[in-house]
């Protein structure tokens, strides 16, 4: 009996102790996170993943404000085009800064007399509602003259499927999920970093990089319950960017960015086989068919990439291994499509 007692103190000794040391856990992080945020906490900011001023990537110091490009200034310079590149990781470019494919569009814009000025600040792990947040905090007092909004099919409607409560309130959950997901998903986690840039490089491993896939994959699923509504929420967010740019005379430009599991059928047949499904469950058309017919509704001009992509994917690897993002040659074809559907619409080179 004596021992039983023994026991259970020290068992209630030891349980003591476990919730003192995740309380004092759980405040560190949080008083770590007010003087250094980082992105792997949950929280409503919308600027939650942008990275801090100045820091180095891949070479290329980003700007003053955090984005992925050089400085500029508020006041647009007179005879100036200024477009505005929003988006996610594929706007802000997971290659070195010269091959990302608003910085090669933008060099493409200005030959010929042009004057046009790509703003790019696109922010990893953005969503339609932090586009929204961005154009509205940061975006009208440039006072662009067109937005070109970067829409990534593979996770860009995902914003409303809920976190799990213990994530939106632990930070200590939050920081035991990153490192369990550092050490047991990721081939090279330092990708976004001042190392040296490897264009062969993997960011997941093989396994973790389906597994990835398959978890996106509902939007890809023929029957599946939760795609209209997160489509519904995702045109909530761009019809109001659509209203906003009507109000102040800017055009707005969707550029619809395929998934990896869109173009590439080998890709396709290892997440169907995951999925123990079928084929037939799934159509990766689906929800690039989907919401060209929302945007077609509301006249939002949109480019849809998966045509040009599946064409040249014959012939060439687009995409990084196990990665999700472009390569160099995937971001090069990126701004080849998107300089023609644009070329159209801005004013004449000067001369003409």
């Amino acid at each position: 009996m004596l021992g039983r007692h023994r026991g259970l103190r020290r068992l209630g000794q030891a349980l003591v102790i476990a919730v003192i040391t995740i309380a004092l856990l759980e405040a560190s992080l949080r008083i770590f996170h007010k003087i250094n945020p980082l992105p792997i906490f949950t929280t409503n900011a919308y600027n939650r993943f942008r990275l801090m001023p100045h820091a180095v990537v891949y070479g290329f110091p980003l700007n003053s404000r955090g984005f992925k490009d050089g400085e500029f200034k508020i006041e647009k310079e007179a005879g100036t085009y200024r477009i505005l590149g929003i988006g996610d990781s594929f706007a802000f470019g997971i290659v070195p800064y010269p091959d990302n494919y608003l910085t090669i569009l933008d060099a493409a814009l200005n030959r010929s007399g042009r004057k046009v000025e790509l703003i790019n600040i696109g922010v990893p792990g953005f969503n339609p509602r932090e586009y929204l947040a961005i154009l509205i905090h940061e975006g009208l007092q440039l006072k662009p003259d067109m937005v070109l909004l970067s829409f990534f099919i593979g996770n860009d409607f995902t914003e409303a499927r809920k976190v799990p409560r213990i994530f939106r309130y632990s930070y200590a959950a939050n920081a035991l999920k990153f490192l369990y997901d550092v050490n047991t998903k990721f081939a090279n986690f330092d990708y976004t970093n001042s190392g040296t840039y490897d264009d062969e490089g993997s960011l997941y491993t093989t396994d973790a990089y389906v597994a990835h896939e398959l978890a996106l994959s509902y939007v890809f699923m023929k029957r599946s319950e939760s795609f209209p509504g997160l489509l519904a929420n995702t045109m909530g967010h761009v019809g109001a960017i659509k209203r906003l740019c009507d109000r102040h005379g800017i055009r707005l430009t969707v550029v619809l960015i395929p998934d990896e599991v869109q173009v590439d059928r080998a890709l396709q047949q290892q997440v169907v086989a995951a999925s123990g499904l079928g084929s037939a469950a799934f159509d990766f058309d689906l929800p690039t068919a989907r919401l060209k017919d929302e945007l077609a509704k509301l006249h939002i001009d949109h480019l849809d990439l998966l045509p040009s992509f599946r064409a040249a994917a014959a012939t060439a690897r687009l995409y990084k291994r196990n990665d999700t993002h472009w390569n160099i040659k995937g971001n090069a074809l990126a701004a080849e499509v998107i300089l023609q559907h644009l070329e159209g619409q801005l004013p004449a080179p000067s001369g003409r």
